[in-house]
C-alpha cells in the first residue's frame, strides 16, 4: 500500500468500521477473510513504523469528482 502511495493508516481506519458492522457469523465475508478484529492487531505495529505517506493530489482530485457524481 506505501509503495502505491496509500496510507496504510486509512486501511486501519477502514477496518475500524468494518470490525463495527461485522458480524461474528461463519458465512459469507467471514467465511474467506480474517475478523477486522484480528487485521487489525496485526497491522497497527506495522504501520506505527511505516514512513508518512503523501497522496497524490491527482488521486485526491479523482476521488473528489468521483464522490460528487455519485451524490
Amino acid at each position: 500500500m506505501i509503495k502505491a502511495g496509500y496510507d496504510p493508516k486509512a486501511f486501519v481506519s477502514y477496518l475500524g468500521k468494518l470490525k463495527a458492522t461485522q458480524a461474528t457469523g461463519s458465512g459469507g465475508f467471514t467465511a474467506t477473510h480474517p475478523q477486522a478484529a484480528d487485521r487489525i492487531a496485526k497491522l497497527e505495529a506495522k504501520v506505527k513504523l511505516a514512513p508518512a505517506v503523501t497522496v497524490p493530489k491527482a488521486r485526491t482530485t479523482r476521488f473528489k469528482a468521483a464522490v460528487l457524481d455519485v451524490e
